[in-house]
This record gives structure tokens, sequence and C-alpha cells, in this order.
């Protein structure tokens, strides 16, 4: 029987397995292709709940105790996963040409091969808040989680220079579905506007029409 163990010491959650429960892909190439590298152990700074949907940014540091492997999963790694829960390393994550930042955020599946989480809209200033305390979210997340900044973005491509880049789901994106798709597009076009550029709502529509899980 496959046993995921979570031990809690000082606030740093520690993921075990013996069975590469725990894994990771270098590029988003490997990520479609199913490519991925186990792990026997990961440290998280920040617990992520069991429940599949949740709709809150993360600013996460994953360690394993190998500095070799430590070094990959901070700057080269683009996920790891352990159960069925997916962190994505905005680290080389590019939007409009800027780098995101680092630290590691959770991802749900977009489709059968599509990744997306949520972030803040590029350029929003860093909360003051969330800079003294930064458990709440991380300094990284800018804004306050109902505060109308998130934007839910979904990786697009990887670029030859190995970089990720993101977009916005938006109303030009949301324009894939109007073949595909129409219900659910129809679902987006009867939100209001402010609804359709907020990230948390945004998730919440295709999670309730099975599109992301």
């Amino acid at each position: 029987m496959k046993k995921l163990c979570l031990v809690a010491i000082l606030g740093v959650f520690t993921f075990t397995t013996a069975f590469s429960q725990i894994k990771y892909c270098l590029s988003y190439v490997d990520f479609k292709a199913n490519r991925w590298i186990p792990l026997d152990t990961i440290h998280l700074t920040e617990y992520i709940p069991k429940k599949k949907y949740d709709i809150k940014p993360y600013n996460i540091t994953l360690t394993t105790g190998d500095k070799a492997v430590d070094k990959i999963l901070k700057k080269d790694a683009f996920v790891v996963m352990y159960n069925d829960t997916i962190l994505i390393n905005r680290r080389n994550m590019v939007f409009d040409g800027r780098v995101l930042g680092n630290g590691y955020t959770r991802a749900l599946h977009f489709g059968e091969k599509g990744l997306c989480f949520l972030s803040a809209k590029v350029g929003v200033p860093i909360s003051v808040g969330l800079l003294i305390f930064p458990h709440i979210g991380g300094a990284w997340a800018m804004a306050s989680y109902d505060s109308g900044n998130m934007r839910c973005y979904f990786v697009e491509r990887e670029l030859p220079n190995g970089k990720i880049e993101i977009i916005t789901i938006d109303d030009t994106f949301m324009e894939r579905f109007e073949a595909k798709n129409p219900d659910v597009y129809q679902a987006y076009k009867e939100m209001k506007r402010l609804e359709r550029t907020n990230g948390h709502r945004i998730l919440q529509l295709l999670w309730d029409w099975k599109i992301v899980w």
C-alpha cells in the first residue's frame, strides 16, 4: 500500500514516501509527456489543504535536504507533484516579457495537458500587510485575496530559451470555448464585467464546469 506521511515541525511541512508519489518535471514539455523524476522527501514552508479546489495563491519554498536537488527545484524545475497536488515554479514564468518571481504556488489541471494558477495582477503594489505577515499568503500575492486584483493565469507554451509563457484567462482566452464548449463561453459572458477580470470568479466558473481539476 502506498503511504504518504506529513510531519509539521516549526512551520515546515515534510512529505515522505518510499513509492515515488513525490515527483517533479524539469520542463513543460516533460510535463505534457508525463516524464517525471521521483523524490523521496520534500519540505514545504506552507501547508496546502487536501481539498482539490483551492483558490488561494501561495509563496512556497521547497527543499529536500539534498543541496544539489534543492538547487534544481529552485532554479530549473517546472512543477512538483505529491499525490494529486501540483506546485508550479514561478521563477521561469514570463508574462508580457516580465518574470513573475520566485517560489511555488498551487496549480490546477486545465483540460488534459494544461495548467492554470492564481496570481496577483502584474504591476499591483505589494501589500504592506502581506510584507509584515507573509504567512497570510506571501509577499508575492501582492494583494488581499478578495481585492479583485487576482488573475487566473494559463500556461501557454515553453519558449525556446526555456522560459514559460503564461497568459491571463480573459475575454480573448475564453473565445476559445465559443465553438467547442458554447455553454461555458455563454456562462462566462453572462458574468459581470468586473467578475470577468477576477481570477477567483473565473477559476470558480471553470471548476463548476469541470474544465479545471
